[in-house]
């Protein structure tokens, strides 16, 4: 539990750590190279650890310090994906492509994470189907792939968990598959250049359409640095425009938060760039605007709620439109407790100016909804007292200690 006594400035240096998406996705990739494989700035998150626990359990060699990851697959064995470790952790859904390029064959529970949304796997599912997949479903999922055919599939709806998944499965085929429709977040980018190092023909037919031609022997040493995180960066970011004083933000990506950026030049937010870094200040001296999320390069539906928090000081209401997950919203009644006035319509978040707040028991359900609690206390003036670090601490390394040290008065204590 969290003890967090808002009101502070944060001013100094911060420093973003590497991409949680990308690393999830690109050590499920490391499975199918039969050489060792370093990986450079891998963020140590709760759901790297646990990722990392599969593979052992998988009989991968692996060896994690200073954000170094060092992976040897070489003796990789197949087994049942029945464990605890995968219901916690959304990236394991990855291990269905890995397993049926590598075994043909998976056995595993539905894939787990964060709980905003029931996030199904349908459009996952039904690729394997259009390339000769067998599924039964029940409550957990059986996948045999006897015989791989050729062909196309277009992804309903544009997925980045879809895409990368497809991804893996086809690496080790040499068929030909076309998957269109797919998405171009920066973490499907860094899956694409990684396969492509490892020896995997990945051809960019048109710019959502994708021609994967795999290779059965990945067997080299191959080295990458995953990028920073762009979800980090642009937390970080908000909190500097909510309750920063020149707070320098390093390794902060300005190509894959150009959309952020122009929604803090429309509000006047006082922030400059140099290099790497972004230097940002509190403002709160702004009218309100509407804003939707949808897929790179749009608004991510991730810092939704960090930026319905951040609206929330403007001086008159601001409207975003969730068209990701429409349930993302369960941080508003709780972040309501702190005296904040959002209102939840279908899938519009109304967001109303925000005075007189005040401290609460809050209690976090999901990572990016409680990162928004925890904002919101830290704008605060009061005390609050926040249950779900846990859920933090899945996306972002060593974060209270870091932000401790630009001056947020975060106290972990055992209760209340």
């Amino acid at each position: 539990m969290l003890k967090i006594k808002g009101g502070n400035l944060l001013k100094g240096v911060i420093e973003v750590k590497g991409s949680k998406n990308a690393s999830l996705a690109l050590i499920v990739a490391s499975l199918l190279n039969k050489g060792e494989v370093k990986l450079y700035n891998v963020p140590d998150i709760l759901d790297v650890r646990r990722l990392l626990n599969i593979l052992k359990h998988l009989n991968v060699n692996v060896n994690f310090k200073d954000n170094i990851l060092i992976l040897d697959s070489s003796k990789i064995e197949y087994k049942s994906l029945l464990i605890d470790e995968v219901k916690k952790i959304r990236a394991s859904s990855y291990l269905m492509g890995a397993f049926l390029s590598l075994f043909n064959k998976v056995e595993i529970f539905n894939p787990g994470g964060c709980n905003f949304s029931n996030r199904p796997i349908d459009f996952h599912l039904n690729g394997f189907k259009e390339f000769g997949a067998i599924i039964q479903e029940n409550e957990n999922l059986i996948i045999n792939l006897d015989n791989i055919k050729s062909g196309y599939y277009k992804i309903p709806k544009i997925s980045v968990g879809t895409t990368i998944n497809l991804l893996l499965f086809g690496a080790l085929k040499d068929n030909l598959l076309i998957i269109d429709n797919v998405a171009l977040e920066p973490e499907v980018e860094e899956v694409i250049d990684f396969l492509s190092l490892m020896g995997v023909e990945i051809i960019k037919i048109k710019e959502r359409t994708l021609l994967i031609k795999g290779n059965k022997s990945l067997n080299k040493n191959v080295e990458y640095h995953v990028k920073n995180d762009r979800i980090e960066a642009a937390s970080l970011a908000l909190l500097g425009a909510s309750i920063g004083d020149n707070l320098e933000i390093k390794g902060f990506n300005i190509y894959d938060n150009l959309y952020l950026l122009n929604i803090f030049l429309k509000l006047n937010v006082p922030f400059k760039l140099g290099g790497n870094s972004l230097t940002i200040s509190k403002c709160v001296d702004f009218d309100g605007i509407e804003l939707e999320t949808n897929p790179y390069p749009l608004l991510p539906t991730d810092i939704q709620p960090l930026l319905s928090v951040f609206l929330s000081l403007g001086k008159s209401s601001s409207i975003i439109k969730e068209n990701i997950y429409p349930k993302r919203n369960n941080y508003i009644k709780e972040l309501n407790k702190l005296n904040y006035n959002l209102n939840v319509n279908n899938n519009l978040i109304i967001i109303n100016n925000s005075n007189n707040l005040k401290g609460s028991h809050l209690v976090g359900e999901d990572l990016r909804g409680t990162f928004a609690l925890l904002m919101g206390s830290l704008i605060s003036d009061n005390t609050s007292y926040l249950k779900g670090k846990e859920y933090i601490e899945r996306g972002y390394e060593d974060i209270f200690n870091r932000l401790r040290k630009i001056g947020a008065n975060i106290e972990e204590i055992s209760s209340y």
